[in-house]
């Protein structure tokens, strides 16, 4: 049977977030089976996370003490707690894998015994719909329909939380202990394992991939980096990477990212129809893509990680964690240890970081911001101006014709810059070309003040739209480089200005009550007129 895919989850999955309870932009789980949204501030991520394709699995599945594979879930909470910490929570078992914690116990109470009081004397209000407890009596009442249970649920799990117990004794607590130890992970990792959706209509459990799997990948791993040691080299990436992307038109004289030559290679995919008709993420790989990726199939989310070992920069940084890691070793010990050693002294969620897109915020667009008054500075050398302002951003007054526009100004990215004759002049005007098709304008026409919070937020509105395009962090990163030393000289000398102008105000104030007569010479001669 074919697997459903993702687009089909996010349309039977649930309407408000499991965390606040609210309504609004939500990021659907990719555990496998799980429904539960939540808004990417309340798991934990930027609003940006939503438009990328990384997978991630919610609190709904590791244990909250020990942050391992959870055996028992709260029906209300993304509380969950594993067999071994269970007698060590208050978490009581109703049904299965499911129950209450003690937060969401105390408020389903409250509803059942439709109480505005809580033991502890603290008032809750259900009706004050600006209210969580609102929120939750209405989510309480869909997972009652939903769950199919009743107050008499709700009280065995008060008993049981009032006694000191977790669960009704029907079943031996070993049992716990003995299928708990089926999704047992390694103390090393606590973060769960992604797996793909394999439909949400199926109640089959998710059996994490045991150890013994695991350390075969690791040995996978171990033997893709050997050969990543053998390859041949020409400037920053591998011989065969450089061949392929000549192939494919582009120039190898300059660097590219590993985010780049990662669109390349789905470019290629597109190009040459190597998508699966049938699973969407799976590439068929033909004879150029094997011999580069050495995969005769794979997900097109992997296909980042595969190209880390083509670039020079990522060997000579596993290389250097290679010596730290073997200087404290003997050297007798086997080669599977020491690059088990290697691989965790040289992670690389840095590079994927930096290959992902800034944050649309105030705080980063800040950092490649130009007023009109540092533009103008910018052009006293016009060697480096095009340069410079390629990319950065600026504040523009509003088209009065487009309605869309709430906001007097709006940021706008650079694209470019041309030079025109002036009429009837010999000398030539600079003109700053636009993304998002707005019409080009002289350097007198941008704004010299802050942009406001509005402004950023209509800006990052028109990147979600498509509009504009998503800087990464290493486009943000290298342009802040390079202007922070202008940005920050033109600051200072603004600075210095008002301070000056300031320290003038205060001697004129401070001369003013010295000389007391004067004012009253000033008003005589305002009474004789």
């Amino acid at each position: 049977m074919p697997r459903k895919s993702k687009a089909k989850k996010e349309e039977i999955c649930e309407e408000v977030c499991f965390y606040c309870k609210d309504g609004g932009l939500l990021l659907v789980c990719d555990y496998k089976g799980c429904l539960k949204a939540y808004h990417p501030e309340c798991a934990g991520k930027d609003d940006s996370f939503v438009e990328t394709a990384r997978r991630w699995n919610c609190k709904w599945h590791s244990c909250f003490m020990c942050h391992k594979a959870a055996k028992f879930q709260c029906f209300c909470c993304p509380q969950a707690v594993c067999g071994r910490c269970l007698c060590d929570s208050e978490f009581a078992v109703i049904k299965v894998d499911k129950g209450f914690c003690n937060h969401c116990l105390k408020l389903a109470v409250l509803i059942e015994e439709n109480l505005d009081a809580d033991s502890d004397g603290g008032r809750v209000d259900f009706k004050d719909i600006n209210t969580f407890e609102y929120l939750f009596k209405e989510y309480w009442q869909v997972m009652k329909k939903k769950e199919r249970l009743s107050a008499e649920h709700v009280y065995s799990a008060k008993k049981l939380l009032k006694k000191g117990k977790n669960y009704v004794c029907d079943f031996d607590s070993s049992i716990i202990y003995k299928k708990e130890e089926k999704f047992s992970e390694s103390d090393e990792e606590s973060d769960l394992q992604v797996s793909d959706y394999d439909g949400v209509e199926s109640g089959e459990e998710y059996m994490p991939v045991a150890k013994k799997k695991r350390s075969k990948g690791k040995q996978c791993a171990v033997k893709r980096k050997v050969e990543a040691e053998k390859r041949e080299f020409m400037g920053w990436g591998s011989k065969s990477l450089l061949e392929f992307l000549a192939s494919m038109g582009k120039d190898t004289s300059k660097e590219l990212s590993q985010y780049e030559v990662t669109s390349v290679v789905t470019d290629y995919c597109k190009e040459n129809k190597l998508f699966d008709p049938e699973k969407k993420k799976k590439v068929l790989c033909d004879a150029t893509l094997q011999s580069l990726l050495g995969r005769k199939t794979l997900n097109k989310n992997s296909i980042y990680n595969l190209l880390t070992s083509h670039f020079a920069d990522n060997l000579e940084e596993s290389t250097e964690g290679d010596e730290s890691g073997s200087s404290s070793e003997d050297k007798d010990e086997s080669f599977m240890g020491t690059c088990k050693r290697q691989i965790k002294l040289s992670p690389k969620v840095p590079d994927v970081q930096k290959s992902c897109f800034a944050s649309i915020v105030p705080e980063n667009i800040k950092l490649v911001y130009l007023k009109r008054s540092l533009v103008e500075e910018l052009l006293k050398q016009p060697e480096t101006f095009g340069e410079k302002v390629t990319g950065c951003f600026v504040r523009v007054k509003s088209d009065p014709n487009d309605y869309s526009q709430k906001n007097s100004h709006q940021l706008l990215q650079i694209k470019g810059i041309k030079e025109i004759l002036r009429n009837g002049r010999e000398d030539t005007e600079i003109l700053m070309q636009f993304f998002s098709n707005f019409k080009d304008l002289p350097v007198s026409k941008l704004s010299d003040d802050d942009f406001c919070k509005e402004e950023c937020e209509d800006l990052h509105q028109r990147v979600k739209d498509g509009l504009l395009k998503k800087p990464t962090i290493v486009e943000l990163e290298q342009k802040a480089r390079s202007l922070h030393e202008n940005i920050t000289k033109h600051w200072l000398a603004r600075e210095l200005t008002l301070l000056q102008k300031r320290i003038d105000l205060a001697n004129e104030k401070g001369w003013r009550r010295e000389y007391p007569s004067i004012k009253l010479i000033n008003i005589a001669t305002k009474v004789e007129q």
